[in-house]
């Protein structure tokens, strides 16, 4: 055996430990029963198999709007899951759909690694992603299909970016066009996948890029409602709970349940955001490009949520802790 390999199995256990726990976690408690919005899956698999479905039906439903968002790519995956299995159970779905959080960290730890670091470091990586504090999007159909996925094609898209052939272009905007259709926040993508490119000095690319997406976004809005959830006006009338919704989104994931430590917690990550960025420009050096990226989306995220439902007050989301377990993760050091 190799003295590297004899010294790093060790933490490869280690890093390995949260995730055999996250899957014994989800086998524990997914359960193939629908919740709430899930019903909004239920109507679509079986709209599937009505005699008067034809693909003019397949597409109008697939983006109808669901309350404030476009949900066409969590739809589709599920239509995917339910023909795998031959019928719609929430269970394996649930399963299968945060294998997506795996493929993250991989992704992750495609950054991490030309970082030069040892994989030491990156274990905490595991620790901070694979755990129960976010359950809720572990465990509920829609936001597994809607957030955790989201996760990935952000992170799928800010990779393949950093290529320099065509099929990894054309698959970034795939992956984005599926993230603008996964929720609302999903087009904030357009920003750091720009970003990207111009910091590469991949000029054209990045023309073709804020076209394409931004066209997939602005088809977004055409028809769409706002549902009476969504208040900006008033938000806007308390700027400092704004603020502090913002920064509860991003800090949150310290407690299911409470607001003690995520305020500042989330505070201390757009400080770390604005720090990343002003090396960058001052030093000109090449960081992880999709790290950053995924901090700058995850605090793009943060500000839509607090500006549509801040004037409700403030409190943990749990639907939305996915992203702040990623947004502490993004502001990792070792990652950069």
């Amino acid at each position: 055996m190799r003295p590297s390999v004899r010294y790093l199995w060790p933490a490869y256990l280690l890093f390995l430990i949260p995730i055999f726990t996250y899957g014994w976690f989800l086998n524990a408690f997914a359960i193939n029963l629908p919740w709430a919005d899930d019903s909004a899956f239920m109507l679509y698999i079986h709209h599937r198999s009505l005699p008067s479905d034809t693909w003019a039906t397949f597409w109008a439903d697939t983006f109808r709007q669901h309350i404030d968002h476009r949900i066409a790519t969590p739809r589709l995956l599920i239509w995917l899951t339910t023909l795998l299995q031959g019928e719609l159970n929430f269970r394996t779905t649930i399963i299968l759909g945060n294998l997506s959080v795996l493929a993250s960290v991989g992704l992750l730890y495609r950054s991490f690694r030309r970082s030069g670091h040892r994989f030491w470091l990156f274990v905490p990586v595991s620790f901070l992603i694979f755990q129960p504090v976010h359950y809720v999007d572990s465990l509920w159909t829609i936001c597994v299909y809607q957030h955790n996925f989201l996760i990935f094609w952000v992170l799928l898209a800010l990779e393949c970016l950093q290529f320099s052939r065509a099929w990894a272009f054309i698959l970034a905007i795939l992956a984005a066009l599926a993230a603008t259709y996964s929720g609302g926040n999903g087009m904030f993508l357009w920003l750091p996948g720009l970003l990207v490119l111009l910091i590469q000095k991949k000029y054209r690319w990045a023309g073709l890029w804020a076209v394409i997406v931004g066209v997939g976004g602005i088809l977004y809005f055409v028809g769409l409602q706002t549902s009476q959830e969504t208040h900006i006006k008033e938000s806007l009338s308390q700027p400092l709970e704004v603020i502090k919704c913002a920064a509860v989104f991003l800090g949150g994931m310290t407690s299911a349940f409470s607001l003690a430590n995520a305020p500042a917690i989330g505070l201390g990550l757009v400080i770390s955001l604005i720090l990343v960025l002003s090396l960058l420009l001052v030093t000109r050096k090449t960081l992880s490009l999709s790290t950053l990226g995924l901090l700058l989306f995850l605090a793009m995220s943060a500000g839509a949520v607090a500006l549509s439902r801040s004037w409700s007050g403030i409190a943990i989301t749990d639907r939305y802790q996915i992203y702040a377990a990623f947004a502490l993760t993004a502001a990792y050091p070792a990652c950069y």
